[in-house]
């Protein structure tokens, strides 16, 4: 293999020699592509989640190299830009590639482990009231097409 290595224009290299990226797309078309899935939506996901892996120069670093505090430095800046959910969404896939390549023995830690975000609790719903909702009906005209008195509603 060696020989192999040393005469041969392929470069081979493992996947903690390879972007972060890289490996993302590759856990994603292995593990999270449902089989009946639109080209166009795939294309669609993967494109917003290579946009919020690049919100910080994490997308193109070393996958080996990467540190806890770059992960927790990534959190920290997407956390300015998307919302919670979103950033918690994008840490457990990170974690689940790094689980991936730590069972397949191709890194030594998962630097996703332990990442501390700030607690989220979602915003209540705002309805109108009773006294509003007849207000509004009050001030409309009279609308005989039900569906369109729905969709104002």
């Amino acid at each position: 293999m060696d020989w192999l290595k040393k005469y041969s224009s392929y470069e081979f290299t493992s996947e903690s020699e390879e972007p972060l990226i890289k490996n993302v797309d590759q856990f994603i078309e292995l593990h999270k592509k449902p089989p009946k899935t639109l080209d166009v939506t795939y294309e669609r996901y993967i494109q917003r989640t290579n946009d919020y892996l690049r919100t910080d120069a994490l997308a193109d670093m070393i996958t080996g190299q990467i540190s806890k505090s770059q992960i927790q430095l990534y959190a920290n800046r997407l956390l300015e830009k998307a919302s919670v959910p979103i950033v918690e969404y994008m840490l457990s896939l990170i974690r689940a590639v790094y689980r991936d390549l730590r069972e397949d023995n191709k890194v030594d830690i998962n630097p996703v482990k332990d990442i501390v975000l700030p607690k989220y609790t979602p915003k209540e719903r705002e309805y109108l009231t009773d006294k509003e909702q007849k207000q509004i009906l009050s001030e409309l005209q009279p609308m005989d097409n039900k569906r369109d008195l729905g969709i104002f509603l």
